[in-house]
């Protein structure tokens, strides 16, 4: 516990102080070579923000760092609008900004570290993630053997997940809960999709609908329509799972 303490303290030192550290830098120098990067950011940060980094693992700290000085160099250092830095990468044969930073923050950390960049290897391993992710693609869209059991895992987790959001808007709309809802007022050939606005309590929860009992028409005007169209009985209206409805006060 003491350990994973620790290494969250460390975490957020290194994420704050590499967010100082950067603001203050010349945020005009543009590096050109992955070499010139990496000297730049042993330039910016202190000794102490060195060695508070080096005292993570090297997942620890490029993790951490994707969103915080990772960022920062996507977007200071042209690597999304194809900049110097970028075009030297597309020579290694990388090219989306996110594996550039990732290379860059990888080879930071060994740098300091004094251990070998094994460049030809991080970028073989990003270059390998892109040749899966387009032969899977490929795959998906033609094989329908392969995509069969991949769709079916999707289904079941999308189904997981709905189930999970269900139970916990059932919680937080018990029977008594005041609602808003805005519901159409038009039906058959003249339905273009118009809505007004009712208020009312749940009176109780159906598999995945609301029965509501209606308090008040918004616009009385309305009234008879939507009734005629949303099979309203003793000024009950049953209201679809994901139809736009809010929590309101009585």
């Amino acid at each position: 516990m003491k350990s994973f303490a620790f290494l969250l303290l460390a975490f957020l030192i290194v994420t704050t102080s590499l967010g100082q550290s950067l603001l203050k830098a010349d945020r005009r120098y543009q590096p050109l070579t992955l070499e010139d990067a990496v000297r730049h950011l042993q330039k910016l940060h202190s000794d102490s923000l060195k060695q508070c980094i080096v005292s993570q693992t090297e997942e620890e700290f490029t993790a951490g760092a994707h969103f915080g000085l990772g960022m920062w160099m996507r977007n200071n250092w042209g690597l999304w609008r194809g900049g110097p830095l970028a075009k030297h990468f597309n020579t290694l044969g990388v090219y989306h900004p996110d594996d550039m930073s990732g290379i860059i923050l990888t080879t930071y950390y060994r740098a300091l570290r004094q251990q070998d960049w094994q460049l030809d290897q991080q970028v073989q391993r990003y270059q390998a993630y892109w040749q899966a992710a387009a032969a899977h693609e490929q795959r998906w869209k033609n094989d329908p053997v392969y995509r069969a059991p991949l769709q079916a895992q999707q289904d079941s987790a999308e189904q997981a997940h709905n189930r999970q959001q269900l139970e916990m808007e059932k919680m937080a709309l018990p029977p008594g809960a005041y609602l808003r809802v805005y519901i159409d007022y038009q039906c058959g050939l003249l339905s273009l999709g118009e809505h007004t606005l009712l208020e009312g309590e749940v009176v109780q929860w159906v598999g995945n609908d609301i029965d509501m009992k209606i308090t008040r028409y918004v616009d009385a005007r309305k009234t008879g329509r939507v009734n005629r169209c949303n099979a309203v009985t003793n000024d009950t209206v049953r209201l679809r799972w994901h139809q736009n409805y809010s929590q309101a006060r009585p």
